[in-house]
This record gives structure tokens, C-alpha cells and sequence, in this order.
């Protein structure tokens, strides 16, 4: 689904009742083109996948906003994947030759820096425990009025900067969460996206989760934000916060 400046991409077995659910919604009511892709050797696994794949490169591609959530992302194996890859690349060259979704070609999408810094990286098992870990530490903390830094500690390439930016994805997407709206996704982090976790995500103290403007901060106050030297240079990560809870990673990318 999309009009000339969003997309949303999803999977259904029944598109009737998904459109009319999309459409109703406050988010994706202004999305005017929908295209279906009907294929009767797709199994579940293949569907998901397709859908994080299509989700991954309209992002890295930067013609559309994507409206995504990006808790559903999935890069799991499953039989005859290679295959299935081929189609789902097929696919892509349709949408951007025939239907004029995509300005850029694959390599280029994957050669891009918004493609390596990307909020939609599927996360692998140690990653995902992080990012769970500093959750229910941050909601416990908000709810408690309590100040604190979450430090993800691990050697260089085990993917601490992936974890950061879909960390602040997430917490900007429970934030805008309508909780009148279904809940695409069926991830481990489907939980926060509650009433509560919305509220308050919505604090004053929650600042703009934008991954971008949260770089630029970084940045701004000494931080490295390359993948391999995410680490800060000087006194405490935000002078001023009294409490510091340590999450290592051993994961790689």
C-alpha cells in the first residue's frame, strides 16, 4: 500500500479483511495504491520474509516513508530459502520497472549507509535479549522516576550500533503506538506495545526516538557511531544520570 510518500508493506491470508482494516486506520487511511502479490507456493516462513525483504529495501531506498513497525522483522531459515530468494528479487525488479516503487536498483539499496545503519536489521537471539533487557529496565525505571544509562558492552562487529538504532526505531514506534489499532506483528516485543508503554513512552523525559536525530546527538557530544567503534571518549555517556545498567552482547553480525 502507498501514495507518493509512504508505503506500509504487509502479508495476509485474507487481503480483503486486512485492506479494509488498513484503511480504516488513522495511520494508513491516505495510502491510495494497494498491489498484491499472490503466489500458491509460499508458505508462511516465505511470506514473512518476503514482507521484512520488501520493508528493508523501500527504507534503504528513501523514496517513501515507510510506516512500519519494525518489531515483526524476521531473517529466519527455512526450507529451500535460496529459491525463494530469487523470486522475492524478481519481485523487487516488477515493483521498481513496472510500478515505479523503487528509484534504486538492489545493489545500490545495499551498498547505501541508510541500508547498513538501518532500523529494520533483523535481530539475532543475543541482540534481541538486549534490546528485551534494556526495555523492562527503562519502563521499570520511568515508572519508578528513576534516572539511568543502559551501557551494551561487546567486542567490535557484534552488533551494538544494530542494537542502538532498532532500540530507538522501537521505543519511537510504542510511542506513536494507537492502541485502537491492530498489531501487525507477532515478535517477542509485541508485549510493550500496550496502552501503558504507550503513555509512558510519552513522557516529557522520552525525547525524540528518531534514529537519525539520536545520531546526530551521539555525534554531537563525542560519540563514534561507525558499527566498530560505537563507543564514547571522555566522562560519563549523559553527564548527569546517576544510574548505569551494563548489557553485553557476544552476538555477531
Amino acid at each position: 500500500m502507498n501514495n507518493d510518500k509512504e508505503v506500509y508493506v504487509g502479508e495476509s491470508l485474507n487481503v480483503a479483511g486486512r485492506m479494509k482494516q488498513h484503511l480504516e486506520s488513522e495511520s494508513k487511511h491516505k495510502l491510495k495504491s494497494v498491489r498484491v502479490v499472490p503466489d500458491d507456493t509460499f508458505n508462511k516462513s516465505a511470506c514473512l520474509d518476503l514482507e521484512s525483504f520488501l520493508i528493508r529495501m523501500f527504507h534503504g531506498d528513501a523514496s517513501r516513508q515507510v510506516l512500519n513497525l519494525n518489531a515483526g522483522i524476521t531473517d529466519a531459515e527455512y526450507f529451500d530459502r535460496e529459491n525463494y530468494t530469487k523470486t522475492f528479487r524478481q519481485i523487487f525488479e516488477e515493483l521498481r520497472t513496472q510500478e515505479d516503487l523503487f528509484q534504486r536498483t538492489i545493489p545500490q539499496i545495499i551498498n547505501s549507509d541508510l541500508f547498513k545503519l538501518s532500523p529494520f536489521k533483523a535481530l539475532n537471539h543475543d541482540q534481541a535479549i538486549a534490546v528485551e533487557d534494556i526495555l523492562d529496565g527503562f519502563f521499570t525505571e520511568l515508572d519508578h522516576d528513576v534516572d539511568s544509562t543502559a551501557v551494551v558492552e561487546g567486542n567490535p562487529g557484534t552488533g551494538k550500533t544494530v542494537v542502538a538504532i532498532y532500540l530507538l526505531k522501537l521505543l519511537e514506534d510504542i510511542r506513536k503506538h494507537n492502541s485502537e489499532e491492530p498489531l501487525d506483528i507477532g515478535s517477542i516485543f509485541s508485549d510493550y506495545f500496550t496502552p501503558g508503554a504507550c503513555r509512558t513512552a510519552q513522557e516529557p523525559q522520552v525525547r525524540d526516538c528518531r534514529p537519525s536525530t539520536i545520531l546526530a546527538r551521539l555525534d554531537r557530544q563525542g560519540f563514534q557511531t561507525d558499527a566498530r567503534t560505537a563507543q564514547r571518549h571522555g566522562a560519563d555517556p549523559v553527564p548527569g544520570w546517576r544510574e548505569f545498567r551494563t548489557v553485553r552482547t557476544s552476538c555477531s553480525r
